[in-house]
C-alpha cells in the first residue's frame, strides 16, 4: 500500500471513529450522566407552563457549560448574545426606526424568563401587566379604554423593534383606519361631517381617556365646539384642509401673549406657537405638545446633561411653569414674580434671614448668590462646594486654610455642619450651643465617652472646647490656640514657675511635649496620666527595669518612679524630690544596729549610696551593682576607707 492509499485510510478510520462508530469500544462514555440525572428538582420545575426549547429538549449544553469540579451557573455566553444565537432576526433589531429599552440595553431578561414561564413566549407575566412593569399603570386605564389595549399591547405595538416610531405596526394613521373606516357614517358624524383620516393621534388618546371618544384631556375649544372651519378651509367632499400659516392663525385669538413688549420667549417672539403648542388637544395643560419637563429641555439642555447632586425640586418635576411666563416677561427674566417673592412661595419667608442672627444675603432675598436654580453639582444647589460660597464673602475665614491644622468639617468645606446657613437663635448661627461642649460632642462622639473617665481635664469636662482648640484652623497640631506646651502652662503655673526657676528638667517638659505623659481630655489614671508609673516611665527609661524580672528591685521603683522622682523638674539632679543625701536616709535608718552591721560597723553619708548601690535594681540583694572591686568583694572597706566612711 503506497503512502497515499495509506493517508486516505487513516483518515477515514478517523472520520468513522469521531462519527461514533468507536463507541461501542468505550461504553462507559455512552453511560455518562446527563444534568437531569443530579437536577431532577431543578428539571421538573422547569417543565412547567411554556418551556424554552432548549430545556424541552434536554440540551442544556446549548445554554451552559459543564459546571466542573466546583458548581455555578457557567452561560456559554452574556445576554443578549446567548440569546441572539438562536434569535437571529433580533440581533438586526437595535437599527430599526425604533427599539425597545430592554432589547436596546440587552436586557432579554426584563420581560421573559430564561426556562419557561407561564404565558406564552416565555413572558413572566401577561403581555399588558409586563408592559406595566415601565409604563405607569394609570395612563392605560383611565375611565375609557381603547378596545384593542383588552387584546394586549402588541395588536398595535411590536415588543422588539419596528420600522415605524413608537414600536407601532405600521404607520399610525394606517393602523388606526385599519379598525376605523374613514367614510362610515358614525365617524363623519363624531367629526361633525368632516371627512379625517390623518393625524388621529393628534386629537386622540391611543391608550384611555376619561373624555368621550377618547379625547386628550385638554382640547382647543374650537375643536371641541365643532368650529373646525374657524382654522380650516373646507375642502371637497367635507375634507378639511391645512392653514397656509397655522401660527398666524393663534394671534387672531390670542393676540395679549404675542405683545412684543412683554413677550421675550424665543418662540413667541418668532410667532412659532406649534413650537409648544397642539393646535387640537393635548395630555398636557395649555395644550403643551408635550409634558413641560420635556418641552422646556429639548431647547434647554445644558443643565439636563449633565449628573447633578441636587435638583430643585419643581425642575426634578418638570413643572417649570411653577416659576417661569410660558410666554415669557420683560421683568424678572421671565419669571412669574419677583425672585424673592417666587422664592418665598415654596421657602417660608420666616425661615430665612430673620432675627438677630440672620444671614445678611438670605435677609436681603440675594438667593441665588449661593444657590443655582435648577440644578447642581453640589448639595442643597449651592453654585459651588460649600466652603467655597462662604468664603467668597467671608475672606479672613479663607486665608486661614492655608494654615498647619485644620478642623475637619473647614476643611472638607462643610460649613453648614457647624453654622446654619440661613439664620439661627446662636451667635455666628452656630447649629447647636458650644456649652458643655454640645456642638462639638455632636460629631466628636468619642469624647463624649472620655468625659465619663474617672479623671478629666476639667476644661473638657466642662464642656469648654473652645478654652484650648480654635474652631477653623490653627498653625498648631489638633487646633490648639497655641502650641502644645504653651497652652498648658498657660492654666498650670506652678510648673510654669518650676520649669523657668529648675535647675533639671524632665526632657519632655523642656521640649513642652505635655501629651508624651498627659491625655489632654480624660484618662482612667491621676493627673490625666495616659498610663500607671511605672510603666508610663518604662516607656521611654527601659534599661532600669533590666533586673526586675532575674534580680533584685528596689521597691520604690517597682511601686511609683514619683516616690523619689519629680515629674517635671526641680534643684536636684535625676530629678530627685531632694538631695540624693536626704532622699535615702528618708526611708532607711543610718543609726540602726543592722544598718551599721550591713556596712561594717562604718556609718556611710548619704552622698556615697549611689557608688555602691543601683537605686532602680540589681541581680542581687543589697542592690549592689554588679561589678565588684575586688577588696569591696571580700568585704574589705577598711582597707581603704579606714575606720572612716
Amino acid at each position: 500500500m503506497n503512502l497515499r492509499k495509506t493517508s486516505k485510510f487513516i483518515v477515514l478510520f478517523v472520520l468513522i471513529c469521531g462519527l461514533g462508530a468507536c463507541v461501542k469500544e468505550h461504553p462507559r462514555q455512552a453511560a455518562r450522566k446527563g444534568c437531569q440525572d443530579c437536577h431532577a428538582d431543578m428539571a421538573a420545575a422547569f417543565k412547567q407552563g411554556n418551556v424554552h426549547k432548549p430545556v424541552a429538549d434536554n440540551a442544556c449544553s446549548a445554554c451552559h457549560l459543564p459546571h466542573g469540579i466546583i458548581g455555578g451557573i457557567f452561560l456559554r455566553q452574556e445576554s443578549p448574545g446567548l440569546c441572539f444565537r438562536c434569535h437571529q432576526q433580533l440581533a438586526s433589531a437595535v437599527g430599526d426606526v425604533s427599539v425597545h429599552q430592554p432589547v436596546q440595553k440587552g436586557q432579554c431578561g426584563k420581560c421573559h424568563a430564561s426556562h419557561n414561564a407561564p404565558q406564552e413566549h416565555l413572558l413572566q407575566k401577561t403581555v399588558n401587566e409586563s408592559c406595566y412593569e415601565c409604563h405607569a399603570r394609570q395612563n392605560f386605564e383611565r375611565k375609557n379604554v381603547h378596545p384593542p389595549l383588552q387584546d394586549g399591547c402588541t395588536f398595535c405595538h411590536n415588543p422588539h423593534s419596528a420600522g415605524q416610531p413608537k414600536l407601532l405596526v405600521q404607520e399610525a394613521d394606517a393602523l388606526c383606519l385599519s379598525c376605523h373606516d374613514a367614510k362610515a357614517e358614525a365617524l363623519n358624524k363624531a367629526h361633525f361631517g368632516h371627512v379625517v383620516g390623518s393625524t388621529c393621534v393628534s386629537c386622540h388618546n391611543p391608550h384611555s381617556s376619561d373624555g368621550p371618544g377618547l379625547l386628550k384631556a385638554d382640547v382647543h375649544g374650537p375643536m371641541a365646539s365643532g368650529k373646525c372651519t374657524s382654522c380650516h378651509a373646507a375642502g371637497e367632499g367635507g375634507a378639511l384642509l391645512p392653514p397656509a400659516k397655522p401660527d398666524a392663525l393663534c394671534v387672531s385669538c390670542h393676540q395679549p401673549v404675542y405683545d412684543k413688549a412683554a413677550g421675550v420667549h424665543k418662540p413667541v417672539m418668532e410667532g412659532n406657537c406649534s413650537k409648544c403648542h397642539d393646535a387640537h388637544a393635548s395630555e398636557d395643560t395649555y395644550l403643551l405638545v408635550t409634558s413641560p419637563d420635556r418641552l422646556c429641555l429639548e431647547c434647554h439642555t445644558d443643565e439636563h446633561g449633565a449628573k447633578m447632586r441636587s435638583r430643585h425640586e419643581p425642575y426634578k418635576k418638570g413643572t417649570c411653569l411653577d416659576c417661569h411666563a410660558g410666554h415669557g416677561k420683560t421683568t424678572n427674566k421671565g419669571l412669574i414674580a419677583e425672585p424673592v417673592a417666587l422664592c418665598g412661595k415654596c421657602h417660608e419667608p420666616g425661615k430665612y434671614g430673620q432675627g438677630a442672627f440672620g444671614h445678611a444675603p438670605a435677609a436681603k432675598g440675594e438667593c441665588l448668590t449661593c444657590h443655582l436654580p435648577h440644578t447642581s453639582q453640589e448639595k442643597s444647589l449651592l453654585v459651588k462646594r460649600d466652603g467655597d460660597v462662604c468664603i467668597k464673602c467671608h475672606k479672613g475665614v479663607g486665608e486661614e486654610l492655608g494654615k498647619f491644622s485644620l478642623h475637619m468639617p473647614f476643611a472638607a468645606g462643610e460649613c453648614s455642619r457647624c453654622h446654619s446657613p440661613h439664620q439661627g437663635t446662636l451667635k455666628n448661627r452656630l447649629t447647636a450651643s458650644t456649652d458643655n461642649g454640645e456642638l462639638c460632642l455632636s460629631c466628636h462622639k468619642n469624647s463624649a465617652t472620655e468625659q465619663k473617665k474617672e479623671h478629666g481635664h476639667s476644661p473638657f469636662v466642662e464642656g469648654k472646647c473652645q478654652t484650648c482648640h480654635v474652631p477653623h484652623a490653627s498653625d498648631n497640631s489638633f487646633v490648639l490656640r497655641q502650641p502644645e506646651g504653651e497652652i498648658c502652662l498657660s492654666c498650670h503655673q506652678n510648673v510654669a514657675k518650676l520649669v523657668k526657676a529648675g535647675t533639671f528638667v524632665h526632657s519632655p517638659v523642656a521640649a513642652m511635649n505635655c501629651g508624651v505623659c498627659h491625655v489632654a481630655h480624660g484618662s482612667g489614671e491621676a493627673k490625666l496620666l495616659m498610663k500607671k508609673k511605672p510603666e508610663l516611665c518604662l516607656t521611654c527609661h527601659q534599661d532600669i527595669q533590666q533586673y526586675w524580672q532575674d534580680g533584685v528591685a528596689h521597691a520604690p521603683a517597682l511601686q511609683d518612679c514619683g516616690l523619689c522622682h519629680a515629674p517635671h523638674g526641680g534643684a536636684s539632679q535625676a530629678l530627685l524630690k531632694m538631695d540624693a543625701a536626704k532622699l535615702c536616709f528618708s526611708c532607711h535608718d543610718n543609726k540602726a544596729a543592722r544598718f551599721r552591721n550591713v556596712h561594717q560597723g562604718m556609718e556611710p553619708k548619704g552622698t556615697s549610696c549611689l557608688s555602691c548601690h543601683d537605686p532602680h535594681g540589681s541581680p542581687e540583694k543589697g542592690l549592689l551593682y554588679p561589678v565588684h572591686h575586688t577588696p569591696f568583694k571580700k568585704g574589705g572597706c577598711k582597707a581603704c576607707h579606714g575606720e572612716g566612711n
